[in-house]
C-alpha cells in the first residue's frame, strides 16, 4: 500500500503558472494508493480542476474534498484521494476561539479530514489529512483540537492509521510533534520545501505501529521541483505480522 501526501500550492507551480496537469501527471508517477492533498483549489469555470481530472484518470477511486474556505478565486481546502471504499468521514473543524486571545490577528481557517477505510482484507484503515496554520501559537490550538479528533476516531495503540500533511513545522523538539510520535509507532519526515532546493520538513507520515513501512521516498523529479512549491513524499507500508 502505498501512501503520499502533497501540498499542491493550488496548482500554481514555482513558475507562477497554474496547470493542474502537472500535479495530476506527478500522482501517476507515484500511483499513490491512499493520497492525501493541501491547498487544493477549485476555482469552477471551464478549466478543469485537480479533483476532476484525478476523477477521472483514476475511475474507481473514492474522492473527498475538505473545504476551509471560499473567496473570489473559488473553494479550497484538503482532499483525500483512496483507492479503497471510504465507509465514513468527519470533516473536523479546527477554528480558533476568537476569544482565545484578543490580541491576535484572525488566522485563516484550518480543517482536518478523518476517514475510515476498508483495506482489501477487510482491514479498517483510518486516515487523517490535514494542512496546519503558519502562526506557531495557532498550531498549538489546532493540534490540541486535532489530536482529540484522532483519540475520538481510533485507537491508534490497536487499529491501523496514518496520519499525514502539511504541518508547517520543522522544529523536531515541537511539543505537537513530540506528542504524535508518543501517539503513533512510526514517523516519516524528510525536506520538502520549498521544492527547488527543500531545505524544511514541513510534510510529515505517521503510521502506526501495526503497520510496516517498506520504502520511503520524496518526488525530486524536476516536473516535482516545478508543479508546487512543496515536493510530495510517499510511503509504502504493509500490515505488519502479529
Amino acid at each position: 500500500m502505498r501512501i503520499m501526501t502533497y501540498n499542491i500550492h493550488g496548482c500554481v507551480g514555482t513558475d507562477g503558472v497554474y496547470e493542474a496537469q502537472r500535479i495530476l501527471e506527478i500522482v501517476r508517477d507515484v500511483d499513490p494508493d491512499v493520497l492525501g492533498l493541501q491547498e487544493v483549489r477549485l476555482p469552477g469555470g471551464s478549466v478543469p480542476d485537480i479533483l476532476e481530472l484525478l476523477e477521472t484518470a483514476f475511475s474507481g477511486y473514492s474522492i473527498l474534498f475538505g473545504q476551509t474556505l471560499e473567496d473570489e478565486r473559488g473553494a479550497y481546502g484538503n482532499a483525500l484521494v483512496s483507492r479503497y471504499p471510504i465507509q465514513q468521514h468527519t470533516d473536523l473543524s479546527l477554528e480558533i476561539d476568537a476569544s482565545f486571545d484578543t490580541r491576535r490577528t484572525t488566522v485563516e481557517d484550518r480543517r482536518a479530514i478523518i476517514a475510515s477505510v476498508t483495506l482489501p482484507d477487510n482491514t479498517p484503515l483510518t486516515v487523517i489529512v490535514t494542512h496546519l496554520g503558519l502562526e506557531r501559537w495557532a498550531r498549538k490550538k489546532q493540534a490540541e483540537t486535532l489530536i482529540a479528533g484522532i483519540d475520538a476516531a481510533v485507537d491508534v495503540a490497536t487499529e491501523a492509521a496514518v496520519f499525514l500533511g502539511d504541518f508547517n513545522e520543522w522544529f523536531f523538539a515541537d511539543r505537537f510533534l513530540r506528542r504524535v510520535d508518543r501517539h503513533f509507532s512510526k514517523h516519516v519526515v524528510r525536506r520538502t520545501f520549498p521544492s527547488r532546493f527543500p531545505i524544511l520538513p514541513l510534510d510529515r507520515i505517521w503510521i502506526t505501529r501495526n503497520l510496516r513501512r517498506t520504502a520511503t521516498r520524496v518526488h525530486r523529479d524536476w516536473p516535482a521541483r516545478t508543479a508546487s512549491d512543496h515536493l510530495p513524499v510517499w510511503v509504502d507500508v504493509d500490515l505488519a505480522a502479529d
